[in-house]
């Protein structure tokens, strides 16, 4: 090696050690920047080209190597708008709000808001109009910081790119969700007291305000169509030993009342079946030839003859033994009631009938409830009406049938009536009769025929409002079933389609449909207690506040007192992230030697969490700093000592041809 080749080792290793120490020295000045990640320099050993048996050594190259998938520093602060990643990935943003920019990543949380976008906004009690602008996440560069926005049903769909996220004020005002989806979870007491009918106790229960024994009510409150939050009551009745009903009751938009009336029973002469509306009574009385139809029709038009009480409904029917009534006047209601009575017991009356020329050699007989009369013409009976009463005469006098039925004549000639001799109490009648044969061609005919009668069987007459003139509405109730263990049998979700009436007089009506999840039923032997309520809907309200969450969520705080999930945030994963090209602003940039992103959210990929109200600042070490220092310095100056003697040889030697 030539004395002026050690000039060039000695001048790499200080110029390899200057770049060392200013290495060194970015990482100090940065200790407590936000996301910065630390540069630790190495050497590499140059070597030039073999000139004959030398060798002429090159000295050391400095050598950078990145640090960016070690963890830094996580603190707490106060800002809402921190956010510090634990564990691996990088924040993705973009330089500009569409995709024409450069898209960079970062561990810096420390986020801010810009705006862009000027728009009008109309004041809706005043109807003055002002100037507004958009806001959108981005982080201290002023990159847009990229997110998946929710969908109507409040799921972050990640099959396309993330999207720069608008959080002003009025970025979701006009845009409620409504509920889809209501979860709860609440314990039924099985020692609860049966309350009977479902329907029966919700009515008694708005009519009275009173809740019955067995039944439990709460409220749901979920946001419908429009974007309005509502509420709607949830009751319950335990209608048997393991089985409750459920419906909701709404205010809905007002209505005429409607009231059902429902008719039961066998039709028997006599029932009296009576309907009072507002006090005023409109009555039938049933005949030996009506059924449920006739009566239930003859009913309806009571009803509807009676001038006081078609001045309040009008009464139909398209169901026998079903009527309706209805309120004549939308918003004004009506009391109604029902009662069935049956008729007073009548006895059983058959009616014998004896035809034909009598002769002697006939004969006539009667059987009831299987003991026979049987009378003889014996020829000296002076007309055929001796023979009817002879024949009248001897049933009475022949027993037991004379403790069954009584005989008389009946309207017409040749007719016997067999009256029973208790009422209510039926008989079985036939007759036989027999030609003598005396003269030939002569004929005897006896027949009866079985009169109805009142065996005063149960007959029943119930009302149920179902609609209500102030716009109450109950649903068709669901039966819940559970087992000996206290376990819902039958899980499944129920529907509800409920419809509300305008938040202004003039107003259209607005809807809620959800699916109520009631997998969290139970029926022990505790209190009902309701144990979690949860629904995916939020209202049209403005934003007062932005943060996060620890699934990386943007959360919007609004006026209205709710918080929603408004955006989710993807991390960025590299297999070589200590390759990424590190650009102004601590971001960095994709590489051949990095590998291209992986863009997931922490939920997906598991490979990170969240801290909301913290920044992470850098991974520099002082005291491994302040180390390098020492150890870069006492290089630099023994590179400079080296220097310095084969300077002072170089100039030994030069003074040697003097």
């Amino acid at each position: 090696m030539s004395i002026l080749g050690s000039f060039s080792i000695s001048t790499r290793g200080m110029r390899s050690q200057a770049t060392a120490l200013g290495i060194i020295g970015t990482n100090v000045a940065n200790v407590n920047a936000g996301g910065y990640k630390r540069t630790d320099p190495f050497f590499q050993t140059l070597k030039s080209n073999s000139l004959f048996a030398q060798s002429d050594l090159g000295g050391p190259k400095p050598v950078v190597s990145q640090t960016t998938s070690i963890q830094g520093t996580v603190t707490g602060t106060t800002r809402e708008l921190d956010l510090a990643i634990a564990g691996d990935g990088l924040f993705v943003t973009r330089t500009t709000f569409d995709t024409s920019g450069e898209t960079l990543y970062t561990r810096d949380g420390s986020f801010e808001l810009t705006t862009r976008e000027p728009f009008t906004v109309t004041d809706p009690d005043t109807g003055n109009s002002y100037e507004a602008k958009k806001a959108y996440l981005v982080d201290k560069n002023g990159n847009f910081l990229l997110g998946y926005p929710a969908d109507a049903a409040g799921v972050f769909p990640t099959s396309g790119p993330p999207e720069p996220m608008r959080v002003d004020q009025l970025a979701f005002s006009d845009n409620g969700r409504p509920t889809t989806v209501l979860e709860l979870a609440l314990n039924m007491d099985s020692n609860s007291e049966i309350s009977g009918d479902h329907l029966t106790a919700v009515s008694n229960f708005i009519a009275s305000g009173s809740r019955g024994p067995g039944m439990e009510v709460l409220t749901l409150d979920f946001v419908d169509s429009a974007g309005t939050r509502q509420t709607a009551r949830l009751n319950l009745t335990k209608t048997s030993s393991n089985t409750w009903g459920m419906s909701a009751t709404v205010q809905g938009p007002p209505a005429a009342q409607i009231n059902n009336v429902t008719l039961s029973g066998a039709i028997e002469t006599g029932d009296t079946y009576s309907v009072t509306v507002n006090g005023t009574t409109a009555s039938y009385t049933a005949t030996a030839t009506d059924t449920m139809t006739t009566v239930t029709s003859a009913l309806v038009a009571a009803l509807n003859g009676n001038t006081t009480i078609a001045a309040d409904i009008t009464a139909s029917s398209s169901t026998s033994g079903a009527l309706t009534l209805t309120g004549m006047t939308v918003g004004t209601s009506f009391t109604a009631s029902a009662t069935a009575a049956n008729g007073s017991p009548t006895a059983q009356v058959d009616t014998l009938t004896m035809v034909g020329t009598v002769d002697a050699g006939d004969s006539y007989s009667v059987t009831i409830d299987g003991n026979t009369v049987t009378y003889n013409v014996t020829g000296a009976e002076a007309n055929f009406a001796e023979v009817i009463t002879n024949f009248k005469n001897l049933i009475n006098a022949t027993a037991p049938v004379n403790t069954i039925v009584t005989a008389d004549f009946g309207a017409l000639v040749g007719e016997i009536t067999l009256t029973a001799d208790t009422a209510s109490t039926s008989f079985v009648s036939s007759t036989l009769a027999t030609d003598g044969g005396i003269t030939p061609g002569n004929t005897a005919v006896i027949s009866t025929t079985q009169a109805t009668f009142n065996p005063t069987g149960t007959n029943t007459a119930s009302t149920l409002t179902s609609t209500y003139a102030n716009g109450l509405y109950t649903t068709t109730p669901t039966t819940l079933n559970f087992n000996g263990s206290g376990i819902l049998t039958n899980p499944t979700p129920v529907s509800f389609n409920l419809t509300y009436p305008p938040a202004t007089t003039g107003g259209s009506t607005t809807t809620a449909t959800f699916s109520l999840d009631i997998d969290g039923f139970t029926q022990f032997a505790n209190p009902f207690i309701v144990q979690r309520v949860t629904e995916n809907g939020f209202e049209s309200a403005a934003i007062s506040q932005v943060g996060f969450d620890a699934s990386g969520h943007v959360v919007g705080f609004f006026t209205s007192g709710t918080s929603v999930q408004l955006y989710q945030i993807p991390l960025a994963t590299f297999s070589n992230p200590d390759a990424l090209e590190t650009a102004d602003g601590m971001v960095f940039k994709e590489t051949v030697d990095s590998g291209t992103p992986t863009v997931q959210v922490v939920t997906v990929n598991g490979q990170a969490t969240f801290l909301p109200g913290a920044v992470e600042l850098s991974n520099v070490s002082l005291v491994d700093e302040f180390t390098a220092i020492i150890k870069t310095q006492r290089a630099y100056s023994s590179s400079a000592r080296a220097f310095q003697t084969v300077d002072e040889m170089l100039e030994n030697a030069t003074n040697m041809k003097r």
